[in-house]
């Protein structure tokens, strides 16, 4: 089983990230396969929130089961060590 995350909650509508942010306020886990169909063909991925943060595109969906997405993130990068 392989689960991918993702964060932005003020991603761009029309993005992959935009689409979960709305869905949610806090933290959710999305089935990838009923996301890839819910999603529509126009559907992007979002811009970077900081430097090293890779969005998720919708193409990436196809090789996981599920996307956690954390909405309530203060959009920071944090160093912890």
């Amino acid at each position: 089983m392989f689960v991918a995350t993702d964060a932005n909650p003020r991603s761009t509508p029309g993005t992959l990230q935009g689409v979960l942010a709305e869905a949610t306020t806090r933290r959710a886990l999305f089935p990838a396969p009923a996301l890839r169909a819910a999603l529509p063909a126009s559907t992007s991925a979002g811009e970077p929130m900081f430097p090293g943060h890779l969005p998720l595109a919708p193409e990436q969906l196809a090789g996981a089961d599920a996307v956690v997405f954390i909405a309530d993130t203060d959009g920071k990068q944090h160093q912890f060590w």
